[in-house]
């Protein structure tokens, strides 16, 4: 008996992190690999993109957050509409980038082909 629940309480917790290792990674930062990019990549491609588990999800909006690695405070939270954050107005943010600043893109909200909702946060640091 002991035996048996020491194992079914090993089968949920294993279920309950591989979903929520799905859920972390639905969502990536133009061409990051392991959430690090460099700025001119970043520039190139200014869009969110879904992992292959998601693919059939839309990124309908997201809030970014820009923090300088030097001295400065936060920037943000900007709130923006569909996957792209190639704003006018991030645009402007985005020449200050430097190695080691963060952007955090927080509430990223997807919705699947049958109207499901679900919320994702991803970040990346600048190389």
């Amino acid at each position: 008996m002991k035996k048996l629940l020491i194992t079914s309480f090993l089968a949920i917790a294993s279920l309950v992190s591989i979903a929520e290792s799905k859920k972390k990674d639905a969502v990536i930062v133009s061409t990051a690999i392991n959430c690090i990019i460099e700025k001119d990549k970043l520039l190139a491609d200014p869009n969110l993109h879904l992992t292959e588990a998601y693919k059939d999800y839309k990124i309908k909006s997201y809030a970014l957050t820009y923090v300088p690695k030097l001295g400065d405070k936060e920037h943000g939270p900007y709130y923006e509409q569909g996957s792209s954050f190639a704003t006018e107005e991030l645009a402007v943010l985005f020449t200050n980038l430097n190695s080691g600043d963060r952007l955090y893109f927080e509430d990223v909200i997807l919705e699947a082909p049958n109207g499901k909702i679900i919320k994702v946060n991803t970040a990346a640091k600048i190389k």
